[in-house]
């Protein structure tokens, strides 16, 4: 099958086609009766989130983490295009066929490196003098004080405690 040739060159690198139909006919039984050699040979099988599309990949060149990523993101057709384009496009390629041309070859499974994560800017701290006034604060605020201390003298120390102005 000219599809699975240029998988295996990594032009491209995966193909995909709908679950149902593809398996009843002969290019899906031959892939499913050698499937265990195409794993052995660094293929691997992803199915999308949706579970109607199957995807036939080349470990060398696609992480299966990047087929799950860009499934999420709708764009799993753009990694990985219909298996029923690529097959008639590669067959009647000729001279440019994907396992003619010269390219790098990985040397093993390709790694996934997740998308960088941004970092908030990094915030100076509030100055010495400043951490100190707001400490002892704290330690203000949490000594309970006597009856007739507080926002209202007299009335004890529990209404004394929710009234107190929050820090």
């Amino acid at each position: 099958m000219p599809a699975i040739q240029a998988i295996f060159a990594g032009s491209p690198p995966a193909v995909s086609a709908p679950i149902e139909e593809f398996a009843s006919r002969p290019e899906g039984k031959l892939v499913m009766a050698n499937k265990e050699a195409l794993m052995k040979a660094g293929m691997g099988l992803y199915r999308s989130v949706a579970g109607d599309l199957g995807v036939l990949f080349n470990q060398m060149y696609v992480h299966p983490e990047e087929l799950k990523a860009a499934d999420a993101a709708g764009k799993l057709l753009e990694l990985a295009p219909p298996f029923d384009s690529v097959n008639p496009s590669v067959a009647a390629s000729g001279e440019n066929h994907p396992s003619l041309q010269k390219r790098e070859v990985p040397g093993g499974f390709k790694t996934f490196t997740p998308p960088a994560v941004q970092q908030p800017p990094m915030v100076a701290p509030p100055p010495a003098k400043a951490q100190t006034k707001l400490m002892t604060a704290r330690v203000n605020a949490q000594s309970p004080g006597s009856p007739t201390s507080g926002p209202v003298p007299g009335a004890g120390r529990l209404l004394n405690s929710i009234l107190k102005q929050p820090l």
